[in-house]
């Protein structure tokens, strides 16, 4: 009971977590913007049970022609939750208990950041209840459906977390590259935040560790070797143009200061296909940006010398910064550098700014008196409750189950979502019939990786798969590319020589 009593604020945080993410213990299905994964995950499953390793092609998606999606989005939810599913859950389960699981990590992780920068439980608590119940952490799950974007930005702590403890004790951080390499594997546009984000908070507290940090960078993109390469690599590949136009071009998405601090609405619609009083909401919290807003004007006043300052102002700082990403007024960084273009919606800083601003806050709570710490704690945690808590919920559950969205109609819907974001080069019309339907002899697409007993190439309309030799029967099997192969060995040959390394090196100091 004793040592159960010791860890009560990480237990009471984990709590919160649990109460937030509990609706996501079911195995019913709800809706969210990107309802698209219990196809994918089935996808995935069955690419692996083609002995497809790595996984790079669906062979049904693009209407059935073949689509190589694993090449270009990274796999770790789809292999968790596959994993999840192979235990014995459903597809949709498994998204679900996903989801949960990184609610518990999003507490964990702040909860121990904060309590390594501060020292203090209770500010780790309240550390982790903001970040848990943050606005648009309920936006991500709830509403747009991101698991991958979401399991991103809860594993952004522990990357922190871990630098932070490798300044303070000069030693290697030996889960520094696995961390990277699995935020790699996770998200690729959170994955150069987390990067930039890194290397932000080594500027905050010492440079002196850059080289240790880069190395750890290398390491983990070495890891992720596989995936991380071709898909940046080869995109030249796809036609990726639909990604950053029409409704994801992202000046149709930059938020107002009003919608960002004093609107207060939940709603399920989209980002500019509905209309203003519909549209979802792109609100900090007024909990949030209230708390700091007094903390900041208690730290102004006080007498009291804060030595976190640098910390304190540089977190500040990279709460403005990346706020202001999310306003039009940003639109001259957004021209400057077009490769942000892709990430196709400025209100998607709205989440990341939760990290820097929570964090800056709970600092800031380290130098009020003791009994007005605790008072503010508790305020703050009730008043969390009473707003934030009613966003975690979904708008509400179906009957739907796996096998619906395995055949009929909803597989139909399945197979075209999202049909052009990485569609091949070799396909200048898709067909008007699916690839069941088709009065093709080989409906695939042709993609590199396809070879066969034959030589072939693309139809010059369709893009599908044909012999040059048309007398010849035709046995196309997906293979990797040099360059794919080359990335698989590198990601062998970096965990191999990692994981040997940290055996040696125990094995070493042991003796």
């Amino acid at each position: 009971m004793q040592k159960l009593l010791s860890h009560k604020w990480l237990l009471l945080s984990l709590f919160v977590a649990i109460l937030a993410g509990r609706t996501l213990l079911t195995s019913r299905h709800f809706y969210t913007h990107d309802d698209i994964q219990v196809f994918r995950v089935n996808e995935f499953i069955e690419c692996f049970k083609r002995g497809e390793i790595p996984c790079r092609w669906s062979a049904n998606l693009g209407k059935g022609y073949g689509y190589p999606w694993f090449n270009y989005y990274p796999p770790m939810i789809y292999i968790i939750s596959g994993l999840i599913h192979l235990s014995g859950f459903s597809i949709i389960a498994s998204l679900n208990l996903l989801m949960f699981l990184s609610f518990i990590l999003a507490a964990w992780g702040m909860y121990l950041l904060v309590k390594e920068l501060t020292d203090r439980g209770d500010l780790a608590f309240l550390g982790s209840t903001l970040f848990t119940l943050y606005p648009f952490h309920a936006t991500n799950v709830f509403l747009r459906g991101v698991y991958a974007e979401n399991l991103a930005w809860s594993l952004t702590p522990f990357v922190l977390l871990a630098i932070s403890r490798q300044i303070k004790s000069g030693r290697f951080s030996h889960s520094l590259p696995f961390l990277f390499a699995g935020i790699f594997l996770t998200h690729i546009i959170s994955s150069f935040l987390v990067v930039g984000f890194a290397v932000f908070w080594l500027i905050l507290f010492s440079c002196k560790t850059w080289r240790q940090l880069l190395l750890q960078i290398l390491l983990g993109i070495g890891i992720s070797a596989f995936f991380f390469l071709p898909a940046i690599f080869e995109k030249n590949l796809v036609q990726s143009e639909s990604l950053i136009q029409g409704y994801y071009a992202y000046f149709n998405h930059f938020v107002s200061l009003k919608q960002l601090f004093l609107e207060y609405k939940w709603n399920y619609g989209a980002s500019y296909w509905a209309d203003p009083p519909q549209e979802m909401g792109f609100m900090i919290g007024h909990v949030h940006t209230i708390f700091l807003g007094i903390l900041l004007v208690i730290g102004l006043f006080s007498r009291r010398k804060i030595k976190q300052q640098k910390l304190i102002f540089g977190l500040l700082f990279a709460t403005g910064f990346v706020l202001f990403l999310t306003h039009s007024k940003s639109a001259f960084i957004w021209q400057l550098l077009p490769s942000l273009a892709y990430i196709q919606f400025p209100w998607r800083f709205v989440g990341w700014t939760g990290i820097p601003l929570i964090i800056s806050a709970s600092l800031l709570m380290k130098y009020l008196p003791r009994l007005l710490s605790y008072s503010i704690t508790l305020l703050v945690t009730i008043a969390l409750l009473l707003y934030s808590y009613p966003f975690f919920f979904p708008r509400d559950y179906d009957v739907y189950s796996d096998a619906d969205y395995l055949a009929g109609e909803f597989k139909r819907s399945q197979q075209t979502s999202s049909l052009f974001d990485y569609l091949p080069l070799t396909v200048h019309q898709v067909p008007e019939k699916y690839a069941d339907e088709s009065d093709s002899p080989i409906p695939i697409f042709y993609f590199p990786g396809w070879t066969a007993n034959v030589a072939i190439e693309p139809d010059p309309v369709y893009g599908l798969i044909e012999p040059k030799d048309h007398s010849s029967v035709v046995k196309p099997r997906w293979i990797e590319t040099p360059l794919r192969l080359f990335t698989d060995y590198l990601s062998l040959a970096s965990l191999i020589g990692y994981v040997g390394y940290l055996m040696y090196n125990k094995w070493y100091v042991k003796n």
